[in-house]
This record gives structure tokens, sequence and C-alpha cells, in this order.
């Protein structure tokens, strides 16, 4: 584990309210809403590198970095924007 997946664990741990990312025990992160549901997942790869999102609906992204991994699964949980035109 590198030092900046060392400080962000320890910032996550931190964090009591909802929605927060906590450490699943495969090594990767969940995003859960409320004490009993996640909704998206962040898994190392092999190589290194960070894997976010899903397959079949297209949202499947990978990253170098995690703090970037969490940030974008973080995005996709966002509500739409209703202003939109």
């Amino acid at each position: 584990m590198d030092p900046d997946e060392k400080l962000i664990r320890r910032e996550l741990a931190r964090i009591r309210t909802y929605p927060r990312w906590k450490q699943s025990g495969l090594g990767g992160y969940l995003y859960y809403i409320a004490p009993d549901a996640w909704v998206e997942e962040a898994f190392r790869q092999r190589d290194g590198t960070w894997l976010v999102g899903r397959k079949r609906n297209g949202t499947n992204r990978v990253f170098t970095q995690l703090r970037e991994a969490l940030k974008y699964g973080e995005s996709l949980q966002a509500p739409p924007n209703r202003n939109r035109r």
C-alpha cells in the first residue's frame, strides 16, 4: 500500500455519516448510502490501477490514483442535473 492510500484510508476512517466509502474485506472500497446499502465499488487491479463503475452500463473506468477513482465513484451517484437543456 502506498503512502497516499494510507492517508486516504485514515481520512475515510474518520467519516461516520452517509454517504461514505468503507474498505471492503477484498481490498477495495464500497460506497455506502446507508449502513446496509452500498451502491458503488472501487477495486485495485493486479497492475495497481483502480477500477470503478460497471461495464454493462458503460460507466467503468480505470484510474491510477485511488483518490480519483473514489471521486469518480461518487460522481456516478450524484443526482442528475434537472436544469440541463
